[in-house]
């Protein structure tokens, strides 16, 4: 994931690795849609990945999965 200052992966290993955020589920919506890219996100700490372009429903659907676990 392409950020301007780091990618999305060190953003997501920060804040799964600090105590605010660790219990916080991250999905990750990035253009990068390889089984390698899902793997580093998934490796990096993100709950759920969904691939651009967003389907707006599966998001939704996504958020209220990952809400009624948490």
């Amino acid at each position: 994931m392409c950020l301007p200052v780091k990618t999305g992966w060190e953003v997501i290993e920060e804040l799964k690795s600090g105590d605010i955020a660790q219990g916080i589920p991250i999905v990750a919506l990035s253009g990068h849609v390889s089984r390698g890219d899902r793997d580093a996100e998934h490796e990096a700490g993100c709950d759920t990945y969904i691939g651009k372009p967003v389907d707006n429903v599966a998001l939704l659907q996504t958020i209220d999965v990952l809400l009624e676990l948490s």
